[in-house]
């Protein structure tokens, strides 16, 4: 707005009702982000885990760059929500906790039962049951849709972020130094896209004919929603849903829920990902797949 306002054949119309959305929709983020504070508050994370990071603010500010319309309340809210309580275990993992400790988190990750606090050190308690709370919340606004089913592969998606830091802290405690392929393996899930990308495959909308990214998957290869649910692989899903919905066109959908996809890799990425934003052309679409599979080849990664 700022730069078409200084345009002589601007329409004074347009441009006031361009300010008054923009005020608007910010007005609204501004009380989601008041409501998501007081929940971390009231956690109070500050006191009870002091070496943690307090990255709730910065992460609100990462999901607006992916879910900015008034609609996606609840994308944003439970994204926020997830990335704070991963700041808080990647702290646990690479900062704080011991190797002991750590395996005693892991083991009760991937039992997923809160009778499993039991066996964990105080200031561990407190960061498992706030994670169960945040996925339960999930599980809920899934179950309105009927949609209830998705939450399991969030929770794996999870299991298999920890399971990762875990591999990482048993490489430190060995006193071992990977090989890159071992690496980059490893570290492809601790970049959180696995575990973000399967968050975000939960709150796609449709919007009449428009398809969501796990329906172009669904549609392009015969699986069923489940499978299209159960890709873990932010670099597999984007190459493949970026393929059957522009670069094959024939198969005659829109993509709502890819744009999420695209957003968040470039706000991971952006000087790599610079002018593929709005990806509107065949070449913009044929380079990105370039780039997913170099990425892919050297991640060991089959497309």
């Amino acid at each position: 707005m700022s730069i078409y306002q200084d345009e002589t054949s601007h329409d004074t119309t347009l441009l006031k009702l361009a300010k008054l959305d923009f005020n608007l929709v910010q007005s609204l983020h501004k009380e989601e982000l008041s409501n998501i504070a007081r929940w971390w508050k009231e956690l109070d994370f500050a006191t009870k885990l002091p070496f943690a990071r307090d990255r709730l603010v910065e992460g609100y500010f990462w999901i607006l760059g992916v879910y900015f319309e008034p609609q996606y309340v609840r994308a944003r809210r439970i994204l926020t929500k997830t990335i704070s309580m991963t700041s808080i275990i990647d702290d646990i993992y690479d900062a704080y906790g011991t190797f002991e400790e750590l395996e005693l988190f892991t083991e009760a990750i991937e039992r997923w039962d809160i009778n499993s606090i039991d066996h964990l050190p105080e200031y561990m308690k407190h960061c498992y049951v706030a994670l169960l709370d945040v996925y339960k919340e999930i599980e809920e606004e899934m179950e309105k849709k009927g949609n209830q089913y998705r939450v399991q592969y969030a929770i794996e998606a999870m299991k298999n972020l920890v399971r990762a830091y875990f591999h990482e802290a048993k490489w430190f405690h060995e006193g071992r130094i990977p090989t890159m392929e071992e690496y980059m393996r490893i570290a492809l899930v601790t970049s959180g896209y696995y575990m973000l990308t399967t968050i975000l495959s939960l709150f796609e909308q449709k919007r009449g004919h428009v398809a969501s990214g796990i329906e172009c998957y669904m549609k392009q290869y015969g699986a069923s929603e489940e499978e299209g649910c159960a890709l873990g692989s932010p670099a597999l899903l984007a190459s493949r849903l970026t393929f059957c919905s522009i670069i094959q066109p024939e198969y005659g959908v829109e993509t709502s829920g890819l744009q999420r996809f695209f957003n968040y890799a470039i706000l991971r990425s952006p000087q790599q990902y610079k002018g593929f934003y709005a990806f509107r052309n065949h070449q913009q679409c044929l380079d990105f797949w370039d780039i997913i599979q170099n990425k892919a080849k050297l991640c060991d990664i089959s497309l």
